[in-house]
């Protein structure tokens, strides 16, 4: 049991991110957000394995821009565009998605 706690790898990691946004109303009852994020964690080799490596995220980047009616109080219609890429900590691997998301709420 010991002998397996002497093997465990304690390090710090390196690691900063920031967030951006932006609310705007086009009229009392329409408004626009635009954020924008970034996320780097610089994961030493020693500490994760290669199967760990491509799942782990050493970069993260995420936008959102939305325009969301309110036809009353109570009721929020929009839609929003998304996109986000990510690039794992081994091999250089990116991924990009773009979505377009439809919202309607009903707050009570």
């Amino acid at each position: 049991m010991f002998a397996a706690a002497a093997n465990v790898i304690v390090r710090p990691l390196f690691r900063y991110g920031y967030a951006l946004g932006y609310q705007h109303f086009w009229l009392p009852n329409l408004r626009s957000t635009a954020t924008y994020g970034y996320a780097y964690t610089g994961y030493p080799t020693s500490l994760i394995g290669p199967t760990q490596g491509v799942v782990s995220n050493r970069v993260l980047q995420t936008a959102h821009f939305n325009l969301i009616w309110s036809p009353v109080a109570f009721i929020d219609a929009g839609v929003e565009f998304f996109w986000g890429q990510r690039q794992v900590a081994s091999a250089g691997i990116k991924g990009d998605e773009e979505t377009l998301i439809g919202k309607f709420r009903v707050k009570f």
